[in-house]
């Protein structure tokens, strides 16, 4: 986890206006760390999803977070925060993204069965959905590529207007679980299986 005095900005992703929030880390543990933050900077409760900024190894990296705990809202808004999967570069996704469009990629997520998946990367994924949920919400997710099914869960990190329905950004949670790890090694096969494809096409 990060550690204390560490610069940090949250942003809560339930809001279209995508603010950054300044804080800092005020102390630190192996599973959470409490960030300190202006009073009202989020409206945040206990089992919140949320979204974590810093400087990492001269990267700027991105964490997904839960709210265990307000430790405090006045004078200053204190925040027991806990790590939902690991922490991963703003612009990562893009560098290893590859289309599945024509792969037959499809996904079970939440409610919604047999939706099409449009790309996959080592760290995450887009697919076309139907109803609505808000960035942050973590939904339960099964991939599936030929044969292969990989279960686990996911966090909406952006959706978007498309043809067909909205597509969803979303990120595998909770990689340190069997089920996180399951979603999270499909991602990396199905990358990999779908270049291998593309090559042969080439």
């Amino acid at each position: 986890m990060i550690k204390a005095g560490t610069d940090i900005h949250l942003q809560d992703p339930r809001f279209e206006e995508r603010t950054l929030r300044a804080g800092s880390v005020v102390s630190d543990d192996d599973d959470h760390v409490i960030g300190g933050f202006e009073a009202e900077a989020v409206p945040a409760e206990a089992g919140d999803t949320l979204l974590l900024y810093y400087e990492e190894n001269r990267h700027f990296v991105q964490q997904a977070v839960e709210v265990l705990e307000v430790v405090e809202r006045e004078p200053s808004l204190l925040l027991a925060l806990g790590p939902l999967g690991d922490p991963v570069l703003a612009e990562s996704r893009q560098r290893y993204r590859v289309t599945t469009v024509n792969a037959g990629v499809t996904a079970c997520i939440g409610e919604e069965d047999d939706r099409p998946v449009l790309d996959v990367s080592v760290t995450g994924f887009s697919a076309l959905l139907e109803e609505r949920h808000a960035p942050g919400t973590v939904l339960p997710v099964m991939l599936r590529h030929g044969e292969e099914a990989y279960v686990g869960r996911a966090i909406v990190v952006d959706l978007r207007d498309h043809e067909g329905g909205l597509k969803y950004g979303m990120r595998p949670v909770e990689t340190d679980t069997e089920d996180g790890r399951d979603l999270e090694r499909g991602l990396t096969e199905i990358n990999l299986a779908v270049q291998r494809a593309q090559l042969r096409r080439t």
